[in-house]
């Protein structure tokens, strides 16, 4: 018997993490979750200890870490994990050798230093998480670290299964978007859109974050820059078109003429399966799809960018180099939590971004730590953004 793949999970009580450990669940005799880290669900974060019995326990806060052992003593486990806390337990578990796969399924920049320190230990990386790709991507070039991340995007999976076992390079990159819930609206509608409006995705159940940013392209507009990285394809090669249907998750074109496409259920489970089960494909019969799925048609259409200008603000800075994508993503984190607050509305987040990104310094980012230096210079100005927004100016 082969020895079984050992996996530690950041962000294991989210949507996507939750995705990634149902995968685990149905392979126990291939894979040991050796590691569990959450932010703040501590109570969820105990009960997957309690069923995987971890050798790693990973959470934010001194305080969450003793209301996890607290809890912990009350349940019968087989193994009492390591309890770590904060950055320096996402880097411990990072680095452990007991663990051969780090999946990092959480959202932010704090995943950036994990999936730095796992990649460089010739670890492989599974990402779902947008920030450290986009904000450390330009780093990675010329070098062969990326050849370690698989990401757990529908899309990038999309695409990471097209170019897969290819000698030629792509020419060119296809994403689609399912569009969000308000991609028939008229501009004057969307003024009027509403935080629990824009958290009811038709197709996807994510955090709500992400569930904003779908709603306004600036997740696709993520995206292209992450692809552009993942894949070493110019941004102007990598188009977008919003496919309601959401079977058909990316589609690779070549110097030949050539396509190919990747269509499944619109399951995370699918972009985890083919994560774990590499280089082998995972039997799990209840993602297949029949071919009756197609007999309703596929539709695609051109994204409308004066509509959803974020699309457009994510391009140009992904062009303009790793200052302004940094600025964009800070920009985007500081509007969306107005946004979901109340204090701007829907069309208050292209508007806020835009006039930051105005904003952001040229500078060169050389090191981790620079990077993380300018996001916070830009967070700064993009809340005296958001001050003047709120108060009409």
């Amino acid at each position: 018997m082969a020895e079984r793949l050992r996996v530690a999970v950041v962000g294991a009580t989210g949507s996507v993490g939750s995705s990634f450990l149902e995968v685990c669940r149905s392979f126990r005799d291939r894979i040991e979750v050796l590691g569990l880290a959450a932010a703040s669900s501590v109570h969820k974060l105990a009960s997957l200890v309690e069923e995987f019995s971890p050798e790693y326990a990973v959470v934010w806060t001194g305080e969450s870490a003793e209301e996890l052992k607290a809890i912990l003593k009350g349940k019968r486990i087989q193994r009492v994990p390591e309890v770590m806390v904060g950055m320096e337990g996402l880097m411990e578990l990072a680095r452990s050798d007991q663990v051969d796969h780090l999946s990092i399924c959480s959202s932010g920049v704090v995943g950036m230093f994990p999936m730095w320190e796992a990649l460089t230990r010739g670890k492989v990386v599974s990402l779902a998480n947008k920030e450290s790709l986009m904000l450390s991507g330009h780093l990675m070039e010329r070098t062969e670290l990326a050849q370690k991340l698989i990401p757990l995007d529908s899309e990038h999976s999309a695409l990471w299964q097209c170019v897969r076992g290819e000698v030629s390079k792509p020419v060119g990159l296809l994403l689609t978007a399912s569009g969000g819930p308000f991609w028939r609206l008229s501009s004057e509608e969307l003024r009027s859109v509403r935080a629990e409006d824009a958290l009811k995705h038709p197709v996807w159940s994510m955090g709500a974050k992400i569930t904003v940013d779908s709603a306004t392209l600036m997740n696709k507009g993520f995206e292209v820059i992450e692809a552009s990285y993942l894949f070493d394809v110019p941004m102007k090669s990598i188009e977008v078109l919003v496919h309601p249907e959401a079977l058909v998750h990316g589609i690779v074109s070549f110097s030949d003429g050539s396509w190919k496409a990747v269509l499944f259920k619109p399951d995370m489970r699918v972009p985890a399966a083919v994560a774990l089960g590499l280089p082998h494909r995972l039997e799990v019969p209840d993602l297949h799809m029949g071919w009756n799925a197609l007999g309703k048609g596929l539709s695609f259409y051109e994204p409308d960018l004066a509509r959803f200008p974020c699309l457009q603000l994510a391009r140009e800075a992904g062009e303009g180099g790793a200052h302004l994508i940094c600025g964009l993503v800070a920009a985007d984190e500081v509007a969306v939590d107005l946004f979901l607050r109340g204090a701007i509305g829907f069309t208050g987040i292209p508007e806020l971004v835009g006039r930051t990104l105005e904003r952001v310094p040229s500078v060169r980012l050389r090191s981790l730590e620079e990077v993380m230096s300018h996001y916070e210079t830009c967070r700064a100005l993009a809340r005296e953004v958001g001050l003047s927004i709120v108060g009409g100016g």
